[in-house]
């Protein structure tokens, strides 16, 4: 959104409504193109066979997502997302049916 308000020279202190904006771009949100992004790789990789890398690190996302860790004393680490690849794709599947 602030590359559209840079585009159209629009000032933080304006307050024009984001609809308004992205009709004047015509430019699609990029939050919405990224979840759409990751919908397709998750599509792809659903459909690989069981050994392949990506198939088992989907696994392991999902055992993550379960609340079952690698170890007993596995923590993210510091800077890292809060949310993992899954969390977000199902955030972005709840976002999009509401």
């Amino acid at each position: 959104m602030k590359a559209q308000h840079n585009i159209l020279h629009i000032s933080w202190y304006d307050f024009i409504i984001r609809d308004s904006i992205r009709q004047q771009t015509k430019l699609v949100d990029l939050p919405l193109v990224i979840a759409d992004h990751r919908r397709v790789i998750l599509g792809h990789i659903v459909y690989l066979r069981g050994e392949a890398p990506a198939y088992t690190m989907l696994q392991h996302a999902i055992n993550i997502t379960k609340g079952s860790h690698p170890a007993a004393s596995w923590k993210h680490q510091p800077g890292w997302p809060l949310k993992t690849w899954l969390q977000q794709v199902i955030a972005d599947q709840d976002s999009d049916t509401a």
